[in-house]
């Protein structure tokens, strides 16, 4: 009798073990995204960060998946993860892509875990705007400019010879020592004819009266 009273105390006893640790293993972990809201055109792609949040208990392996994907491929986008697998908590990256036939639209992305995580709850939603043109090309232009230093000789580049520039000076003829006599002895001549004209006059102009 006292056998059998101590197994059902040890088997109780286990059995509220056995609860108690798999009260232990049931918490709460739901996945976020960041940023939740992107816009893409048409053949065009990003990148979507998300993490498994762990708030209590112990977690088991989750498997990520996106429940509307078969939906969003039906229409040209495209979706994948990276780790596929995790155990909260971790962090990952969502990949999303659409076609070049992709239809344009506002559609939701949703992101949640899957597997035999028991503390898995939520769907994470990424708003996903899909405009109706190509991603526009930029096109960058590089210039190369070579900046030659004030005091650097190239050798490469002949020296420039100017040609010599020849100036005619005209100088005027020496004005002789003859010259200057004959010129002076002429003024003198008339200077002098000059006076005696003007006295002659004068004389006979008094004579007169």
């Amino acid at each position: 009798m006292k056998n059998a009273i101590y197994l059902v105390s040890l088997l109780a006893f286990t059995m509220m073990l056995a609860v108690s640790f798999a009260s232990s293993a049931i918490g709460v972990s739901f996945p976020k995204v960041a940023p939740s809201h992107v816009t893409l055109y048409l053949n065009d792609s990003t990148t979507v960060a998300f993490s498994f949040v762990l708030y209590n208990g112990t977690a088991g392996t989750t498997c990520i998946g996106i429940p509307n994907s078969p939906q969003l491929q039906a229409n040209g986008t495209y979706t994948s993860v990276s780790p596929p697998s995790g155990v909260p908590p971790f962090n990952g990256t969502m990949y999303i892509t659409t076609k070049p036939n992709a239809v344009p639209g506002n559609y939701t992305v949703q992101l949640a875990g899957g597997c035999a995580d028991p503390t898995n709850h939520g769907i994470a939603v990424v708003y996903l705007t899909v405009l109706p043109q190509q991603k526009p090309v930029t096109i960058t232009t590089t210039v190369a400019t070579t900046t030659v230093p004030s005091n650097s000789i190239t050798s490469s580049v002949p020296p420039t010879t100017t040609p010599p520039t020849t100036i005619a000076t005209v100088v005027p003829p020496p004005i002789t020592t003859t010259n200057n006599t004959t010129l002076v002895y002429i003024l003198v001549v008339i200077i002098v004819i000059a006076i005696i004209v003007i006295i002659a006059a004068f004389y006979k102009m008094r004579h007169r009266y």
